[in-house]
């Protein structure tokens, strides 16, 4: 290959490497243009792994080397680690006599390591991990072989920042989804099963286990109140863990999480020697915080060794910190359940944790992952706008990817609305009121048709009540009703406020049965009476619905 097409093929190289976003289709690239362009019978591409300052096998260009995929290279073995150390590119002619070599990944293989070159990968001056090709197919590696290398790295640590960013983008948002669900979801219960069952069910899509539990401290022991997993009988719910000698009493005691990479025997922990009876490897527990004070402690774990990161805790707190506001608001509604006037009482706090935390994550929705989004975004626009005019295609591609970055911020921005409406603190209750019709109208191609009256300011949780009630009441005409027109009315008296939403659907008979299935009036119902409202339906069949929501002024 002259001078000429080596250009061509390593601008080429570039080119594919830098218009994807998918780290495993970069780095599956990545190996073909090493084994084509060097002839090399082997290599691999090694990356950093910050959590354990590792190097991280993450693709290998020989078949037969699949096996070294996920094995972890200390910094301090091998020319690999140098490379990366030192930031320095390595000809090496005869690697079983250079003393930096690390004959392990050798006898890992089956091969025989002759001649070798490593480059690192830089990202910003950054090192993000090594290339290392060994061997190749006709004679040794030369200082052209190693500068084609470099070329090469450099297209690639791009690729794979990009793609490894976009990457944590899309497993927050997802993270950040499911959070949003829960809550929505342990929210609507108070039956304390059904909080647990709920969380488990989301905690396995986000990270999964072979075993989940949930303790609470109960006066002075600590006790397991849910098992999720196999062999539930080593450890059933119900059992007592000592504070002083299980590892769930040391978290609860410090109010720290514990997380552990490999549960070997022996670590002191009355409770892990049960777990690794189980086979559990690695496992985490996290503390359950409610209202400044530790109530108990869930704990995951998995038959991999490492299954859990460190990246994860915060959002793994997050998760507890949701458990803990509903077992909490489950404890409260079991104590003053028997007691109709408590009950009101108690909503004030039961409805003001729950909103305090949706503004809070929706807080965070806005603020990280949204300038987070932003400067991924401006980094792959500058990529674009730096691109060569020649390279249209390329150029085309990059603005479709920041499109689909635009499309993600957008999505982010609506579950944070969804969270908590910021207008709500900004522009009063019938303005925001009025903005739900109207964007819900646009999105599906209702009438809708709002009308208010000048309201005194009202409490902050009958204003979110309000809001929360408009928005399934229009989710349940969208749904079930066939409506073509809706009508909203926010009116008041001297007592109460009141909301009414009417439409011209199919309607159903009071008389004869209850709603379909599915209108969630029952939600309604519950989350009105919690501050002392009703709910009024009225309804026949070919004639629409009617829905009122009654509120006291006051939230009472």
């Amino acid at each position: 290959m002259d001078k000429q097409q080596l250009q061509a093929a390593l601008t080429t190289a570039g080119r594919v490497l830098t218009s994807t976003l998918d780290l495993d289709a970069v780095l599956e690239e990545l190996i073909l243009e090493i084994k084509t362009l060097l002839e090399a019978t082997g290599g691999s591409v090694l990356l950093l792994d910050p959590a354990s300052d590792k190097l991280v096998f993450a693709a290998v260009v020989a078949p037969d080397a699949q096996a070294l995929i996920g094995v972890q290279l200390p910094l301090t073995a091998g020319i690999a680690g140098w490379t990366i150390q030192q930031r320095q590119s390595v000809l090496v002619d005869d690697a079983q006599n250079d003393p930096r070599f690390y004959n392990q990944i050798d006898n890992l293989t089956g091969l025989t390591t002759h001649s070798l070159l490593a480059v690192p990968l830089l990202f910003k001056e950054r090192a993000i991990g090594v290339i290392e090709v060994i061997n190749k197919a006709q004679g040794r590696f030369d200082r052209q072989d190693l500068e084609i290398l470099e070329t090469l790295a450099g297209s690639a640590a791009i690729a794979i920042e990009n793609a490894r960013l976009y990457e944590e983008l899309e497993r927050r948002a997802q993270q950040l989804a499911v959070l949003h669900e829960l809550d929505r979801a342990i929210s609507a219960s108070l039956r304390l099963d059904d909080v647990y069952h709920i969380f488990s069910l989301h905690a396995a899509r986000l990270f999964p286990y072979d075993w989940l539990s949930i303790a609470q401290v109960e006066a002075e022991e600590i006790r397991l109140t849910y098992v999720a997993g196999e062999d539930k009988h080593i450890l059933p719910s119900q059992t007592v863990l000592p504070r002083k000698t299980s590892a769930v009493g040391w978290v609860i005691s410090r109010g720290q999480p514990l997380l552990r990479h490999d549960l070997t025997p022996g670590t002191g922990f009355t409770d892990d020697e049960k777990l690794a009876g189980l086979g559990i490897r690695s496992n985490l527990i996290i503390p359950l915080r409610a209202k400044g004070r530790i109530i108990g402690a869930w704990e995951l774990g998995s038959r991999r060794l490492g299954a859990y990161h460190a990246d994860d805790l915060e959002m793994l707190q997050a998760m507890a910190d949701q458990l803990a506001i509903a077992i909490e608001n489950a404890r409260l509604f079991e104590q003053v359940q028997s007691g109709r006037e408590q009950l009101r009482r108690l909503a004030h706090k039961v409805v003001s944790a729950q909103e305090e935390e949706r503004q809070r994550l929706s807080r965070e929705l806005h603020d990280e992952a949204g300038q987070v989004l932003t400067a991924l975004k401006i980094g792959l626009t500058l990529i674009r706008d730096d691109l060569p005019a020649r390279m249209g295609s390329l150029r085309q591609r990059m603005g479709e990817v920041v499109a689909l970055t635009d499309m993600t911020m957008e999505r982010l921005r609506t579950l944070a609305r969804d969270l908590r409406p910021p207008a709500l603190d900004t522009a009063g209750l019938n303005l925001t009121l009025e903005g739900l019709c109207r964007e819900f109208a646009k999105r599906v191609n209702l009438t809708i048709e709002f009308e208010a009256e000048d309201l005194p300011v009202l409490p902050d949780l009958v204003n979110i009540c309000l809001y929360r009630f408009l928005q399934e009441a229009l989710t349940n005409v969208a749904k079930h009703a066939q409506a073509t027109q809706v009508s909203v009315k926010l009116a008041a008296n001297a007592s109460t406020v009141n909301l009414t939403v009417q439409d011209n659907g199919g309607g159903f008979d009071r008389q004869t049965g209850l709603p379909p299935k599915g209108i969630g009036l029952l939600g309604l119902q519950e989350r009105l009476e919690l501050l002392g409202g009703r709910l009024e339906l009225t309804s026949q069949p070919g004639q629409g619905a009617c829905l009122t929501a009654h509120l006291p002024r006051e939230g009472n």
